[in-house]
Formats: structure tokens, C-alpha cells, sequence
């Protein structure tokens, strides 16, 4: 497994890729400093003055939610900067020389993924930990639930690493597992309007199937607003969008790893 990850390491800096990542923390550092600095001037003729401690809750909330946005920028960026890893390690002349390790290729697969988890995860939290330091830094704000909103993105980076690599195995083209990530994110977004349609279908038919694809498909999007409240410290209702979107990914690895040790390289 320290070969694979060590492998992601360098493939990660020999790309540059670090340089975007940093860009993406200075914009966000940048936006936070923007969003604190906001006042709000109130007209003496006004009925009543606005709070301080109701405008500072205001502005905390607003940056929670500015810096929540870029997280979860972060990790989709980084699902699209991965979807080549399997394809590009398995094409003809690589695809021998990883094959010809003395490991199985459920060992392979699971090694090479927990290797992209571990190298690009460190970079997002390393970006979420500045981009942090920079809000406390204009604004004072601290909230525990800052440190559970990094783990929920982690979370999400998992789950879009399995699609990904689900997608890239399967079809063997960075280009399809793009694809795939795509197809799934506007899946989950046109199934938060389930309700809608099914006021607009009378059909309980279609009502049901919108329902059952609702809860196999991973909501990355109602997730990100779950890390916000956990941020702000907000009652959690429903936690229906963290396990059903983990237990999709687990899924969606098994299935992953037996098509790869079926698949003829």
C-alpha cells in the first residue's frame, strides 16, 4: 500500500496539481475575507437598531456557509482530477507491470484507491485547515462542528471516489468516468424535485420508481447542507443523505471489485 500511495504522491506533484489546489484555497481565503468584512450601517430613523450579537451570528453563518461551498468545490474537483488514475494505470504496458505485483487484484484495486484517499484527502483537509485558520483569523468564529464538517467532506470524497473508479474501470476511459460522476451528480439533483413530479404524474407507478432511485443514489448535494447544520451546530433530522449515500459507495465498490477481477487486460 506505500508504494501505491507513495505512487499518488508523486504523480500528484509531478502534475502541478498542487498549484491548483492552492489557487482554489486563495480564492477561498480571499471570499472569506470579503464576506467578514460586511457591515451593516443602520438609519437613525429606523425603529430599531440591529443587534450586534444578531448581525455577528448573521456574518458567522454566511462564512460557514461561503467556506462550506469551497469544500465541497474541493472535493469535486478532486474527483474529476482522479477519474484518470484507473484508467491510465491499466492501459497496455502498465496494465502488465501493476497485474505482475504479487497481489490480488481485490488487494490492487483497494490499495490503489485507499492511496488516492489518503493523498488527495490530506491535500483537501490540508486546504480546508487554512481556509479555516483564515476565518477564525478575520472573524474570531469557532465552532467544534468545524472539524465534523471536514470529516463529512472526506465522507463525500469517498463516495465520489468510488463512482469515479467505478467508471473508469468499468469503461476504461477517463472521459466515461467523468461522465459518470456527472451523470450521477444531475441524477441527484433532478431527483430532490421527486415531489414535484409526482404531483405533476398522477401516477403511483412513477411515484414509487422516483422513490426507489431517491434512496440508491447518492445525495452529495443534501449532504453538503447536512455539514453546513453540523457547522452551525443545528439539529440533524434526518441523516438518511450520509448513510445511504455511504452505503451506495460500499456497494458500488464491491461491485467494482469483482468486475475488475473479471476484466481481461
Amino acid at each position: 500500500m506505500r508504494g501505491l500511495t507513495r505512487d499518488c504522491v508523486v504523480e500528484m506533484m509531478t502534475r502541478k496539481v498542487k498549484w491548483l489546489y492552492a489557487v482554489v484555497t486563495l480564492i477561498m481565503v480571499g471570499s472569506i475575507i470579503i464576506v467578514s468584512q460586511v457591515r451593516v450601517y443602520e438609519d437613525p430613523g429606523s425603529l430599531q437598531e440591529l443587534g450586534s450579537r444578531t448581525f455577528d451570528q448573521f456574518r458567522g453563518e454566511a462564512l460557514i456557509r461561503v467556506y462550506d461551498w469551497f469544500m465541497y468545490f474541493l472535493v469535486i474537483l478532486t474527483a474529476l482530477i482522479t477519474a484518470g488514475k484507473f484508467p491510465n494505470m491499466m492501459i497496455p504496458g502498465r496494465a502488465e507491470f501493476y497485474l505482475s505485483k504479487p497481489l490480488s487484484r481485490t488487494s490492487l484495486y483497494l490499495n490503489r484507491l485507499l492511496g488516492i484517499f489518503i493523498t488527495y484527502g490530506g491535500m483537501i483537509l490540508a486546504c480546508g485547515l487554512v481556509g479555516y485558520l483564515a476565518l477564525y483569523a478575520v472573524s474570531s468564529y469557532w465552532s467544534d462542528g468545524i472539524f465534523y464538517m471536514l470529516v463529512l467532506h472526506l465522507v463525500g470524497l469517498f463516495i465520489w471516489l468510488s463512482i469515479v473508479t467505478f467508471g473508469g474501470i468499468v469503461f476504461g476511459s477517463t472521459t466515461a468516468a467523468i461522465l459518470t460522476a456527472v451523470l450521477i451528480w444531475f441524477a441527484q439533483l433532478a431527483l430532490r424535485a421527486r415531489d414535484w413530479v409526482s404531483g405533476l404524474i398522477d401516477s403511483t407507478a412513477v411515484s414509487t420508481t422516483l422513490d426507489v432511485f431517491y434512496y440508491i443514489v447518492p445525495k452529495t448535494g443534501e449532504l453538503s447542507a447536512l455539514t453546513t447544520r453540523v457547522a452551525l451546530l443545528e439539529p440533524v433530522r434526518n441523516w438518511l443523505p450520509l448513510w445511504s449515500s455511504v452505503l451506495f459507495a460500499l456497494v458500488l465498490i464491491v461491485a467494482t471489485t469483482v468486475i475488475f477481477n473479471r476484466k481481461n487486460y
